[in-house]
């Protein structure tokens, strides 16, 4: 009897040591900590983890997308320094023009970017008699040929997707004797005296490279090594027709 209760003691004691040691009780305070905070943080995201809190979204009514804008850009937007000159620096190109001795200026400038349909274009005006001509063409030269090209949308695309650009030059050439025309009807008197040379640059898809000439104005481009590329050849009054 005397061993039983000893025994009995024993065991009771070394039952509540063990459980009041100062780790164990540390590991069931945590756990409960924890469990508490993790029973608190469901409760309080449950909302956010079931996306309750999102509206409803259509492609119709939630659609913030704003399609890329066509740029266009001409010596008429840019200001006028003193002395007669005309500066601008773009991130992708930079202008530079001089009025000279003359009263007023003849010569004119577009750019025209398009990014939804990866088109750039980059035109100069050498005016002469007058701005009348070059005027005209900076305000209707690149949109013109644009909107030429896109209403043969499928075959502008397949050009674009194949080797060759007979397309894109016959649309141009088209353009460019619409446009003669126009210019003759709107002002018949006026443009016998002025005229005006053309040189632009079209740039599609970063790829496709088209030169337009017409007159004495040159494009001429740059390689990695400096030297410089003639993209174009001067048009003279003395040239066999």
């Amino acid at each position: 009897m005397i061993l039983s209760t000893i025994s009995t003691f024993s065991m009771s004691h070394f039952f509540w040591l063990i459980i009041f040691r100062f780790e164990i009780v540390i590991f069931f305070a945590a756990t409960g900590i924890i469990l508490l905070y993790t029973k608190w943080m469901t409760r309080y995201c449950y909302l956010l983890m079931h996306g309750k809190n999102l509206e409803p979204f259509t492609l119709i009514s939630r659609n913030k997308y704003c399609p890329p804008k066509l740029v266009k850009f001409g010596l008429t937007d840019i200001p006028q320094y003193p002395g007669g000159n005309w500066r601008w620096k773009h991130k992708n190109w930079t202008f530079y023009a001089s009025r000279g001795n003359r009263p007023y200026m003849e010569d004119r400038m577009h750019y025209l970017n398009d990014p939804h349909h990866n088109f750039v274009m980059f035109s100069i005006f050498d005016g002469h008699g007058g701005p009348f001509v070059s005027q005209y063409l900076e305000e209707h030269f690149s949109g013109a040929i644009l909107q030429r090209l896109l209403r043969g949308h499928s075959e502008y695309q397949s050009n674009l997707t194949g080797h060759s650009n007979d397309y894109v030059i016959e649309a141009i050439m088209k353009e460019v004797y619409n446009i003669d025309d126009e210019i003759l009807r709107l002002h018949p008197s006026l443009s016998l005296l002025t005229g005006s040379t053309l040189i632009s640059v079209i740039l599609e898809r970063n790829r496709f490279l088209t030169v337009t000439n017409i007159g004495d104005s040159r494009a001429v481009a740059c390689d990695i090594t400096g030297h410089a590329i003639p993209l174009s050849t001067d048009h003279k009054p003395s040239d066999v027709r």
